[in-house]
């Protein structure tokens, strides 16, 4: 079928077929294809992009997936560049035009990643070996990478082919894509690993990754973060995730929520004009570390994007060249002397690399010093920085500065490389700052031919004074700019240094949403004037202090400020006064009563009620502790369930609301999703009030949650809601199997997984899981109830008075003493609140 756009002429008869069905939200007809006389062939056309890509497919190039896998402008400018000896340029070459491998890091440095790093060789990877085939094509068994501590970095390099045919590497591939989803294991490229284990994270850190989407390096930051925090602990510091799309910035969420922590906050902002946040004593925040993994032209990643070859030129990193400058001159800013910055690509180009750095060292003055970090990471190959490079776009090539044409819009003098000992003029002082440029080959170049990976640039600042004249700005002599320029290179120059807080020069679709959205002054305004009707219309009103309410398309921040809803969270649950309620809960709720509570750690409270706070465009920020869920009936005097998010670390908190059940009961639970409340032992039932609660697994070596290293060390616990006679899981499918699959792995013969909970036997995936909930179609089994029979007349009853003439009543199903209804309403009950949650989820999410 398909839709006929607004306007458009109907196709003879299609009012007919319609008859009287509604219009779509849009505004035009629905039609189905049997309303069109010529209806369009039911097969996939590829596009033109791709069917032109085919076409030009180089002899040269060995391409797969139909790609062409050659480009001689690329070729030509990296052997003008002399990146390399020219003896390595076939083998890179040849490198480049292979399928990057798959790799993945285990998430962690604990107990449970290095159990789950030793289930993966013992229970996997043992079984291959290199005389193993498919089809004639050598099975490449996985190995780790030597550079990446504790072994938890691996590659595999398997073909669809080989993954298809061959059942081991099935089991393996399914295993992975279960842990992954549990987010006990992240795919990540082999090179993006590099920034942050370069970077020297410390708990007590604030740090600030400028473009941080999709997450895989902040995640490994948050790890650093937490490294010695227990799992129920904040720790002192923050991580400050901010990228400029905001659909990415969703994903970052997503990537990053397994870790289980108070102390993030995602913005949305354009990295070059992030703004000054303010710490409690509305002081200026200085990062401890910063990382810059700046927009590049990207061509180190060519082995995962082919379609790259044909689009690149010279051009690419001429274009963006000003812009990374200025993003790493504002990290530069807003780093704290004594900090790191690294700043990193994921291109070849020296006018992206080696000139930027350049750049960053003129603006610094001496105050910052490019690191030696040839010692770090024992185990990766890696080549020095280079010190010389040629400046040229499609024109030709450039000896100076003063050979660039007038009509050359996109080469600049800070592209040039710069003398061994360069000086630097100061307007201000009049004087003349000398900078040592024989640092440059500190920097670290990572070719895909030496380790099979993708290619990569980092180099590693010091900041070892304040940016002079920085409040000021200044200006370094050089060739006058065309005013005549393209939108995307209609930027500042690059030496000139950025005020500390500076305005916010934006593009005009961003000073038009500014204009047009409403200010806090305009908010203050409108409650003040707001009738006082509706102040009182909520027995429970709260109180919110507003941040983000400027930005449209963000939802806005506020501070729960209500002591009634807090007290009465904590007194359901009877969390300890150890975890400050009160000040540290936010929600995203604009009108009334909260649907979700947020906890964030003292520092984000204080950057978030700083003087300067509503500049921010705050996407995301702490963890989710509790969500709303009121019964209509009042048989739950708490409104707010727990979240399986913040589970883990709540937990050790929680003294009431919180049962411990032996292994074979807790698999039970999880496996069936409900469990009857007769199994558990009779003290711990008495405690539990009728609503959610936390279930823990009871272990013989009982560990204490609070002195959990991290977050995947923590014992396994999960959320369920106590009905009349059962209690009922109250977790995702997808936690279902991660679950399942850590009690496997840490009982091992003592957990038994029925074959349709796990695929066979096999390791359990997402999809098998699904398969055996829709066989199980919300049936109850005998032994989940106990086995005792029971009267279902009163149960169906009820159901017959709230439904009326919609309940029909088999005379077969009255007096049968079949399973008992309470179960089964407890699961419908228990699973309508999932829904509820679920669609709530769906509609913040934009989904």
């Amino acid at each position: 079928g398909g839709s006929a756009r607004r306007g458009a002429a109907q196709p003879a008869g299609v009012e007919g077929a319609m008859g009287k069905g509604r219009k779509r939200k849009g505004g035009g007809e629905r039609f189905m294809r049997r309303d069109f006389k010529e209806a369009r062939k039911d097969e996939w056309q590829e596009g033109r992009t791709r069917q032109a890509s085919k076409e030009q497919t180089s002899s040269v190039g060995q391409s797969y997936m139909g790609w062409q896998l050659d480009s001689e402008s690329f070729k030509s400018y990296y052997r003008a560049q002399k990146i390399m000896p020219e003896e390595d340029f076939p083998e890179f070459l040849n490198t480049m035009r292979r399928q990057l491998p798959a790799t993945f890091r285990i998430n962690g440095s604990g107990q449970y990643a290095q159990k789950l790093r030793e289930r993966l060789q013992t229970d996997f990877f043992q079984n291959l070996d290199s005389s193993l085939e498919v089809d004639g094509e050598r099975v490449v068994p996985p190995k780790p990478f030597p550079w990446y501590p504790d072994n938890l970095a691996w590659q595999m390099n398997f073909s669809r082919n080989q993954l298809r045919k061959l059942q081991k590497l099935k089991r393996i591939h399914n295993f992975l894509k279960v842990e992954s989803e549990g987010g006990t294991i992240s795919r990540q490229e082999a090179v993006s690993m590099v920034p942050p284990l370069v970077l020297d994270v410390e708990p007590h850190h604030k740090v600030l990754d400028m473009c941080a989407a999709p997450g895989s390096k902040t995640f490994q930051l948050l790890e650093m973060l937490h490294s010695s925090q227990w799992v129920s602990q904040e720790p002192s510091g923050i991580v400050v995730a901010n990228d400029v799309d905001v659909k990415r910035c969703h994903l970052l969420v997503h990537q990053t929520k397994r870790m289980c922590t108070p102390a993030m906050l995602v913005t949305n902002h354009e990295a070059q004009f992030f703004p000054t946040l303010r710490d409690g004593n509305n002081n200026p925040l200085e990062f401890d570390r910063i990382i810059c993994d700046v927009p590049c032209s990207g061509d180190g990643t060519f082995r995962k994007s082919p379609d790259a070859w044909r689009k690149w030129h010279v051009g690419l990193g001429n274009g963006l060249h000003r812009l990374q400058c200025k993003i790493a001159t504002r990290a530069a800013q807003l780093l704290k002397v004594g900090g790191r910055l690294v700043y990193s690509t994921c291109s070849l180009n020296p006018i992206e690399n080696e000139a930027v750095v350049a750049e960053i060292l003129r603006v610094g003055r001496g105050s910052l010093k490019l690191l030696d970090v040839a010692d770090r990471l024992p185990g990766l190959i890696r080549r020095e920085g280079l010190k010389t490079w040629k400046v040229g776009d499609k024109h030709g090539w450039y000896e100076t500065i003063a050979d660039v044409p007038e009509n050359s819009r996109n080469v600049h003098p800070s592209m040039f490389p710069p003398s061994s000992q360069e000086e630097v003029p100061d307007e201000v002082t009049g004087g003349d700052a000398k900078v040592d440029m024989s640092v440059l080959t500190r920097c670290l170049r990572i070719y895909p031919h030496m380790q099979d990976t993708g290619g990569f640039f980092v180099s590693v600042f010091l900041k070892v004074a304040k940016l002079e004249n920085e409040s000021e700005g200044f200006k370094r002599k050089g060739r006058m700019e065309p005013k005549a320029k393209a939108q995307e290179t209609e930027l500042h120059d690059p030496t000139k240094v950025l005020s500390e807080d500076p305005a916010p020069q934006q593009s005009e679709d961003a000073q038009r949403e500014n204009a047009e959205a409403p200010t806090a002054e305009d908010a203050q305004e409108k409650a003040a004037n707001a009738p006082a009707a509706k102040e009182s219309s909520s027995s429970s009103q709260v109180e919110f202090r507003t941040l983000n309410e400027r930005w449209k398309g963000l939802d806005p921040v506020h501070s729960v400020l209500d002591q009634g809803l807090i007290d009465g969270v904590r007194a359901f649950y009877g969390i300890s006064s150890e975890v400050e309620l009160n000040s540290r809960i936010v929600t995203r709720s604009a009108e009334g009563k909260p649907k979700r509570l947020y906890y964030v750690s003292e520092a984000i409270r204080n950057v978030l009620v700083s003087k300067n706070s509503d500049q921010l465009r705050v996407v995301a920020t702490g963890l989710k502790l509790f969500e709303r869920q009121e019964m209509k009936d009042g048989s739950v005097s708490c409104p707010y369930r727990l979240a399986q998010d913040g589970l883990l670390f709540l937990l050790p908190h929680l003294q009431k609301q919180h049962v411990k059940l032996p292994l074979k009961d807790f698999q039970r639970l999880v496996t069936t999703r409900t469990l009857p409340l007769s199994s558990i032992d009779p003290a711990s039932n008495a405690t539990l009030s009728r609503g959610c609660c936390a279930v823990s697994l009871l272990k013989d070596d009982e560990i204490d949650t609070s002195a959990a290293r991290s977050v995947f060390d923590a014992p396994i616990a999960v959320c369920c809601w106590k009905g009349g006679a059962n209690l009922n899981l109250l977790v995702t499918k997808q936690d279902v199997a991660v679950i399942l699959d850590k009690l496997k792995a840490e009982n091992g013969d003592d957990v038994s997984i029925p074959e349709e909970a796990t695929g066979g036997g096999e390791a359990p995936t997402v999809a098998s899981l699904d398969k055996a909930a829709e066989d199980e179609d919300r049936s109850v089994p005998q032994e989940a109830i106990g086995g005792d029979e029971a009267p279902m007349t009163a149960a169906l009853d009820e159901l017959k008075a709230e439904n009326g003439g919609d309940a029909s009543i088999p005379d077969g199903a009255v007096g049968s003493g079949a399973a008992p209804t309470a179960a089964v309403l407890d699961t419908v009950k228990a699973e309508e609140v999932m829904d509820a949650s679920t669609a709530e989820d769906a509609h913040a999410a934009g989904e």
